[in-house]
């Protein structure tokens, strides 16, 4: 099988490696260089580095629909001269157009980190999370022009594990998906067809892409809402809230990331929405309904710390006065 792979993020490296695996590995296409990283360096992706790293031929067209850009033309031409059986897409950041699909032998199939039709879109693995979902998966499914709404060809299920975040969920579902690509590949050289399922249009949910002001929290949120997304934005944005005393309102630090949360059994009535509570060396913060332990946060320059001693600290340096946290 002779093959193009599409991709872009961490997550698309153990597919990258399937492919250079179990097939003739003819090129990579992966997003242009890029600021990243706190210093906004330009480098390029991680899948790119990757392919530098084996000595693949990369592309990294600034558009895959716009014929005039002179990247665009390349890669076209290299499609066009090495006529690959199959292009494997995962997390490659770009919608294909019609035009490309039809390029190669069999089409394109994409690995998608969740079980559709469940949490098609870009943010599967955060939606999961933060909907509170106990089980997922990857599918391989055979694009089509209508976003992630091909047939699946196959599909590996796992549960969410208690307290695992976005990063950690992320790093399992990606090495399912090399697990998915090698014996399909092998099997495709031997069938020469793509099989797989319909699916089932009544059950599709959306994976909306993440956007930053979802992470600021607010007293309005239940406790299951905090901690899920506390766990599904470990990687970005974050929850993130301002400190300040109940009393006087005397800010602390412009705000801190919580990392780390878990549901809580105390009860106290008198303690209002977003009020933090120190008790029996538990960190509590009181949601709208119910408390939730804080184990871990971040404070802007420095690494993860303990909840408890920081707002204990924090309560003694103001005179042992209700801290509350609110919105940015």
């Amino acid at each position: 099988m002779r093959i193009i792979f599409f991709g872009t993020p961490d997550f698309a490296i153990p597919s990258a490696e399937a492919c250079h695996q179990a097939a003739e590995l003819l090129a990579v296409v992966s997003q242009p260089d890029k600021a990243r990283g706190r210093k906004q360096q330009v480098s390029p992706s991680p899948v790119k580095q990757w392919a530098l790293d084996q000595n693949i031929r990369v592309f990294s067209p600034r558009s895959i629909k716009k014929p005039l850009c002179e990247d665009y033309s390349t890669l076209m031409d290299f499609i066009n001269e090495e006529k690959p059986d199959l292009f494997v897409v995962t997390a490659y950041g770009r919608i294909f157009p019609e035009e490309l699909l039809k390029l190669a032998r069999f089409g394109a199939v994409n690995v998608h980190a969740s079980l559709l039709p469940r949490w098609r879109g870009a943010a599967p693995i955060q939606r999961s999370i933060e909907a509170g979902d106990l089980k997922t998966g990857v599918s391989l499914q055979k694009m089509v022009l209508e976003l992630d709404a091909g047939d699946v060809v196959s599909e590996i299920k796992t549960d969410i594990r208690t307290g695992e975040g976005a990063v950690e969920l992320s790093s399992r579902l990606s090495k399912m998906g090399k697990e998915l690509l090698i014996p399909f590949l092998k099997d495709l050289k031997l069938r020469q067809k793509i099989d797989g399922t319909p699916q089932n249009s009544t059950k599709v949910t959306f994976a909306e892409k993440i956007d930053k002001e979802e992470g600021n929290f607010s007293s309005t949120w239940k406790a299951s809402e905090f901690i899920n997304r506390t766990r599904a934005f470990n990687a970005w944005p974050n929850v993130r809230a301002c400190v300040f005393n109940a009393a006087t309102l005397l800010k602390n630090p412009p705000f801190v990331i919580f990392l780390e949360a878990q549901q809580s059994e105390h009860k106290d009535s008198n303690v209002r929405a977003g009020e933090i509570v120190l008790f029996e060396k538990k960190c509590l913060l009181k949601c709208s309904d119910k408390f939730a332990q804080i184990l871990k946060i971040k404070i802007p320059g420095k690494g993860p710390i303990d909840a408890f001693s920081y707002f204990k600290n924090l309560s003694t340096n103001a005179g042992h006065q209700a801290l509350r946290i609110d919105n940015l």
